[in-house]
């Protein structure tokens, strides 16, 4: 019985990883912000790129004048965004520690695999938190 309601649990979180994957995937039509609007704190990955036209759109500057500099632009971009789900992922990884954690039943090996799985998902966390700094730090 628990390990039908882990295995419920984990396709749950992957469906949800899935489903926020695939949303930030999508482009609007129209950068009302110029690439500075985020989703779940995951930055647009043309941020730094867009310049505003006129009747208040956003175009991508021709990367043609400085080519070294656009795709350092766009290669920040996207190891920010991985960085940000990486985080989320060990967010992930903290709520199944907890949950196997919980439902170990006064067993002590299955309380320590949800103790070190929360450990190591913290570590994680706080490593992506801090990459993501150093990465922002790199952009400005």
């Amino acid at each position: 019985m628990i390990k039908r309601t882990q295995q419920t649990i984990y396709l749950l979180l992957f469906g949800a990883l899935a489903s926020l994957l695939g949303s930030f995937m999508y482009t609007p039509a129209s950068y009302a912000a110029c690439g500075d609007e985020r989703l779940l704190t995951l930055p647009a990955w043309y941020r730094g790129l867009v310049e505003p036209g006129s009747g208040g759109t956003c175009e991508i500057k021709d990367p043609s004048s400085n080519l070294s500099q656009f795709f350092s632009t766009l290669a920040v971009n996207i190891v920010e965004i991985l960085l940000h789900i990486v985080a989320y992922v060990a967010v992930a990884f903290i709520i199944i520690g907890g949950f196997k954690y919980i439902t170990s039943a006064g067993s002590p090996d299955a309380n320590e695999k949800g103790r070190k799985t929360i450990l190591n998902a913290v570590i994680g966390l706080v490593i992506s938190i801090a990459s993501i700094g150093i990465v922002n730090l790199i952009l400005v």
